[in-house]
This record gives C-alpha cells, sequence and structure tokens, in this order.
C-alpha cells in the first residue's frame, strides 16, 4: 500500500512537472538594475537599483586589494561600483560629529584629464553633522576602454582636497 502511494505521488509530479515543459521562469530580484553603464550616467544608485550590489571599488597589486577610500578629517570617502550597473559613484560618510569638508566630486578621467559634462557629479555635504550621515554623487557609467578611470574627491574651501581614483594608485592630495 505505501509503495503504491509513493508510485501514485510521482507520477503525480511527474505529471505536474510535464506541463511546465518548455517554460522558464526567471526570477528577478526587487531591486534589479534600471540602468547599465553610459545610461546610468547622472542618476542616483539607489534610485536606479544599483546599490543592492555596491562596493567600494578596488584593484587588486601583486596578490593585495588596493581600495578607493580613504579617511578626510572626520569623513571616510569611497569610490562605490555596481556590476550590475557597471557605474561608479562617490560616497562620504561622516564618521564623527561635526564639519568634513565642503564638496564631494565624482569625476570621470580620459587618459588621465578630466572629462566634463555628465562625467562630472559635485555635491555640497558641509551641512552634514551627525555621525554615519552620507552625502552621494549621482552616477556614471564605466567605459570598457583602458584609458578611462574614475575619481572620488573631497574639496574644502581654501583648504586644499584629496582624492582617490579607480584603477586604485593611491590618494592624492593636493
Amino acid at each position: 500500500m505505501k509503495d503504491r502511494r509513493i508510485s501514485s505521488t510521482l507520477a503525480a509530479l511527474t505529471v505536474t512537472a510535464a506541463g511546465f515543459a518548455g517554460v522558464t521562469f526567471t526570477a528577478t530580484p526587487a531591486s534589479a538594475a534600471s540602468c547599465y553603464g553610459g545610461s546610468c550616467d547622472g542618476h542616483m544608485a539607489n534610485n536606479y537599483g544599483c546599490g543592492a550590489d555596491a562596493i567600494t571599488a578596488y584593484s587588486t597589486v601583486n596578490g593585495v586589494k588596493k581600495y578607493a577610500r580613504f579617511q578626510y578629517g572626520n569623513a571616510k570617502v569611497e569610490l562605490r561600483y555596481s556590476a550590475a550597473c557597471y557605474a561608479f559613484w562617490a560616497r562620504v560618510t561622516l564618521t564623527s560629529p561635526g564639519w568634513a569638508g565642503d564638496y564631494l566630486e565624482g569625476t570621470g578621467y580620459d587618459n588621465g584629464v578630466r572629462v566634463h559634462g555628465n562625467w562630472i557629479e559635485v555635491v555640497q555635504f558641509s551641512s552634514l553633522s551627525a555621525t554615519g550621515q552620507q552625502a552621494l554623487t549621482a552616477m556614471w557609467g564605466r567605459r570598457s576602454a583602458a584609458r578611462y578611470s574614475w575619481g572620488a574627491k573631497v574639496r574644502t574651501e581654501g583648504s586644499g582636497a584629496a582624492e582617490i581614483r579607480w584603477p586604485v594608485t593611491g590618494v592624492i592630495w593636493s
């Protein structure tokens, strides 16, 4: 009797599975990216589903990861990257209360020369004051040619600036 119930159950499962033959099911994440590469230019990562898989960009040099981030006073500055969107943006996070700087800038470079237009995004963040508060620039899409690079820069009026670029070579202080 027990064997007959198992056989009936298996037969029912086989028929049910056969009824779906040729049908493909695709799971779509709730935060599916709605832009890719250049179509992300000027858009905010979280509004386009790009924040879900975001990482701090890094390069691997001699087997060691070099992350595109640095500490500037009481602010952590990062160059963020989404593989799903193939795009970058800059983010600053206050690590302690108080003033950290004036502007966060995300910039694209072509052979080391700053590219203007949609590739420069500037956000004023001097109003941030509490630990953990963040400011983000809009995204700019990654281009595949090796001559392109991307940077996250923080500037203070009259006090200089610091920037990190990807591929990562180190922090550039000015």
